[in-house]
C-alpha cells in the first residue's frame, strides 16, 4: 500500500517572524516569534533555541503526517 503524500499547499507555511517583549520574572528580554499558517506560534529565547525549534517542527510535522492531532 502506498503512502499518501500531502500536497505542498496542505503544509503549514511560515507566515511571520518577529521579535516581541515577553514579561517574565527576570528582566524583560526580546524573544523571536515564528508564526505558521496553521496557527502554530513558536516563541524562541535566542538563536541557540533555533535547533530545538527545528526539531520540534520536524516532530510536529511527522505526527501530523501520521494522522496525529495538531
Amino acid at each position: 500500500m502506498r503512502k499518501k503524500r500531502f500536497a505542498a499547499r496542505s503544509r503549514a507555511v511560515c507566515q511571520d517572524v518577529h521579535f516581541v517583549e515577553v514579561e517574565f520574572p527576570a528582566p524583560i528580554r526580546p524573544r523571536l516569534v515564528v508564526t505558521f499558517s496553521d496557527g502554530l506560534h513558536l516563541v524562541l529565547e535566542d538563536e541557540r533555541a533555533a535547533r530545538v525549534a527545528a526539531e520540534f517542527i520536524a516532530a510536529y510535522r511527522a505526527a501530523e503526517w501520521k494522522g496525529g492531532r495538531r
